[in-house]
């Protein structure tokens, strides 16, 4: 985990990430964080990459959960660029 910013006794994490497609496999400091934190503590978290365009991540248990309920994810996580994790913040 590269930043954890607090807002109303709630955690937002931050993954910075030098690839442009982040893929699932790098949100597992994500995952454990939510794991040890508790779910309710980080609601909300997002991988900073040189990306033109925002997209969606999904976080799930494991990969077999993914494979066979992609509909059950444990957080949906928006991949932004710098730029953007900025107004995002503020």
């Amino acid at each position: 985990m590269d930043l954890l910013l607090e807002r109303d006794r709630k955690i937002a994490a931050v993954e910075c990430k030098i690839k442009k497609k982040p893929e699932r496999k790098d949100l597992h400091g994500i995952g454990r964080l939510r794991k040890f934190c508790g779910e309710e503590e980080v609601p909300k978290a997002y991988v900073a990459c040189p990306t033109d365009v925002s997209f969606l991540l999904y976080l799930f248990l494991s990969s077999s959960q993914a494979a066979y309920h992609p509909h059950r994810c444990l957080l949906r996580i928006a991949a932004v660029s710098p730029n953007c994790l900025t107004k995002i913040i503020k």
